[in-house]
């Protein structure tokens, strides 16, 4: 699969296993926070696509099932690893490719192909046909002045490669639905997650351990949380509502005029 992908497209991967921080091949991510303490961070990127002529990197985050970037769980610090590795690079891009580097995309690619479900096996897509291998789209963010050359087929219409689609008049559309940015959302995006790493950091140096699990929609981490016996959290005890913005929503709260493209700290 990700070899017809890589085909489709000029970005190529250049890094696997990238370790950031004490005996990495990039240093730590230091982040100040807003109460004037300093965070450094540490991890490992599964892998760093290049764009072939210039700078323009995308990160990759490999899972076994399906999973997607929720901008609702960007925008209230609940899912940050993987733009935070957009930042690693983007902070310490000459340091691994001598050169600086622009954070274009941000992907979560899936090792294990699903079931899927056809009307009869005749309508099944052989193994040995390339869209057999494009089903399983990778899903997370990506600057939409790349498109093209993530999947340079794209002309108008929905991607095979990745979740965008173009109009007939140039525009990318269905944008609720897709996985694109254009630059200014992409950059406000980041912003806000340095932003979130900071204010979560505080709260970590402040002591903050209250009990209040968050209630977004009808979502909860309750139920795949490993310390349920130690914290004793009652489902009829209040959750930490948290509004659900959507796609939309979320970048409009961060693209509103006067708002810091840090974007706003809480679910208040």
């Amino acid at each position: 699969t990700q070899k017809t992908a890589a085909a489709r497209g000029r970005f190529r991967p250049a890094y696997t296993r990238v370790k950031f921080g004490e005996g990495g091949a990039v240093p730590e991510l230091i982040v100040a926070t807003p109460k004037g303490a300093e965070v450094r961070l540490t991890g490992k990127i599964d892998r760093v696509d290049l764009e072939e002529s210039g700078g323009d990197f995308a990160v990759i985050d490999y899972r076994l099932g399906d999973r997607r970037l929720s901008l609702d769980e960007v925008y209230y610090g609940l899912s940050l690893q993987l733009l935070t590795h957009l930042l690693v690079l983007q902070t310490h891009g000459k340091v691994l490719a001598g050169r600086e580097l622009t954070p274009t995309a941000a992907f979560y690619v899936r090792m294990l192909r699903s079931l899927g479900s056809v009307a009869h096996p005749a309508e099944a897509i052989s193994p040995d046909d390339p869209r057999f291998h494009l089903s399983a789209k990778p899903r997370g963010l990506l600057d939409e002045r790349v498109a093209r050359e993530l999947d340079a087929s794209l002309e108008t219409g929905t991607s095979e490669v990745i979740n965008v689609q173009i109009n007939k008049d140039g525009s990318f559309g269905n944008r609720r639905k897709s996985d694109g940015a254009d630059a200014e959302e992409f950059a406000a995006l980041l912003a806000h997650v340095k932003k979130r790493l900071g204010e979560l950091a505080d709260e970590v140096l402040s002591g903050e351990i209250a009990i209040r699990p968050y209630m977004m929609g009808h979502e909860t981490p309750c139920p795949r949380c490993e310390y349920r016996s130690v914290c004793r959290f009652e489902p009829a005890e209040r959750y930490h509502q948290l509004p659900v913005l959507g796609r939309d929503g979320v970048l409009a709260q961060l693209m509103a005029p006067g708002v810091a493209k840090g974007g706003a700290s809480d679910a208040e």
